[in-house]
Formats: structure tokens, C-alpha cells, sequence
């Protein structure tokens, strides 16, 4: 679908959007995958395996989206079950796997630039500029579903996918 409104609205929105949103996000996801996770994981076992399991959990939760327009008029001893699926239902996309093994790609760089850096600082900063980017791009463009290169876009951001991947 086509984004509506003035271009230099849409634009403004869109990089008042990134901004919040890349701070926001990259500060909590930075402290906790990098500052914590992979700082504890480095501990108990090898630097590599510390990288490829945080990264790997990154990766993986940010699949996990409920369907939140539940009737609560409605529940049933198996709404919890329907509920689940549906917040695993992006695992059922082959697209899926290029938006994984982007954001896999990408834990990996934080992770190790962490480690190297000895703080999150930078990662963070990275990490903030990339949302910045994908959600600031979001309201200026939009995806051709009907395009036959449609599959080099992943699902879960219209933006990581299997293109993204192999230019990282």
C-alpha cells in the first residue's frame, strides 16, 4: 500500500519516528543482548560462543509479535494457545530466514564490537542509527508485493530480508 499524505510530511514524521524509535530501541536492546547477555555468556563459556547465542536470541525475539486485537469478551481455556501462534506466525514465512540471518549478521557485529570496545557505547549508537534508518524509511516507501523480487524482502520489517543479508 502506498503512504498517504505530503512527501515532506511523511518525511518529517518519518525521521522524528527514527529518532525516538532508534534511541529507544538501541539503548534497551544494546544493554541488555550486549551489555549483559553476551558479557555473561563470555564468562561462562568462549567469546564465540557468546557472540553466536546472544545473537541468536536477538535474532529470534524479534519474531515473537503477538496479535494484540483479542476480544477479551471471547476467551476460552485455549486463547493462550491461539495467542501463541499467532506470535510465532512470522516463523512461518520463508522470507522469515533472510530477515533471521540480517539480524543474526547484525547481532554478531554488536556483539563483537562490543567486546572489543570493552563498552556499548558504539554498538548502541550503530544500533540506533540502523532503526533510525528503518523506521524513518518506512513512512517514505512502501513494498510491491506483486514485484518479482518481492522475496529479497524480509517480513518482519519490510526492510531485513535476504537482500540485506548478503549486502552486510
Amino acid at each position: 500500500t502506498l503512504k498517504s499524505g505530503p512527501i515532506d510530511e511523511r518525511i518529517l514524521k518519518g525521521i522524528r519516528k527514527g529518532i525516538v524509535t532508534g534511541i529507544v530501541v538501541g539503548l534497551i536492546e544494546e544493554i541488555f543482548f550486549r551489555g549483559i547477555l553476551t558479557r555473561i555468556l563470555s564468562r561462562l563459556g568462549t567469546l564465540f560462543m557468546a557472540i553466536f547465542i546472544s545473537s541468536t536470541i536477538y535474532a529470534a525475539v524479534h519474531f515473537i509479535k503477538g496479535d494484540s486485537s483479542t476480544n477479551y469478551d471471547i476467551i476460552h481455556w485455549h486463547s493462550g494457545f491461539t495467542y501463541l501462534k499467532s506470535a510465532f506466525g512470522l516463523y512461518g514465512d520463508p522470507r522469515f530466514i533472510g530477515s533471521f540471518l540480517t539480524l543474526l549478521t547484525v547481532g554478531i557485529f554488536l556483539a563483537a564490537l562490543t567486546l572489543k570496545r570493552g563498552n556499548i557505547a558504539l554498538a548502541a549508537g550503530i544500533h540506533a542509527g540502523w532503526v533510525c534508518i528503518i523506521k524513518g524509511n518506512s513512512n517514505v516507501t512502501r513494498t510491491d508485493e506483486n514485484s518479482p523480487y518481492f522475496w529479497l524482502v524480509g517480513n518482519y520489517d519490510k526492510f531485513t530480508g535476504y537482500a540485506a543479508f548478503l549486502w552486510l
